[in-house]
């Protein structure tokens, strides 16, 4: 759960240099880079692009732990959020939920999965 606590160096600490991620847009820029999945986080977490400011409605408040479960090495967090709705107008939000897992071995993160997918470029 510290992942999603935590920013910069400290979120880069958590994993392990053997760190294979699932995520295909992750794997997509490190491919195209020709870095290592490790080197990929550390370059995503310690040197972040710039967010644009965010304008108009804002969704309700999200939770980033709804569900959190663990077995042996494997730990899966669900994230409650809210989206807007892309055929209603600004500010009308629905329901949803993302997750991510982890494979953790000596408390570091090893392995990683979660939904993203790769969107198609804006036209």
């Amino acid at each position: 759960m510290d992942f999603f606590r935590v920013q910069g160096a400290a979120r880069v600490a958590l994993a392990d240099p053997s760190y294979k991620q699932h995520n295909p847009v992750f794997k997509k820029r490190a491919a195209e880079k020709g870095e290592t999945d490790y080197d990929e986080f550390k370059s995503a977490f310690l040197n972040p692009p710039p967010r644009p400011a965010q304008t108009g409605p804002r969704p309700p408040a999200q939770s980033p732990f709804e569900i959190v479960t663990a077995e042996c090495d494997i730990v899966t967090v669900v994230h409650n959020v809210y989206m807007q709705d892309p055929t209603a107008s600004p500010g009308t939000f629905y329901e949803a939920f993302r997750f991510d897992t982890f494979r953790v071995k000596d408390g570091k993160l090893v392995e990683h999965w979660d939904d993203a997918t790769i969107m198609p470029p804006r036209q």
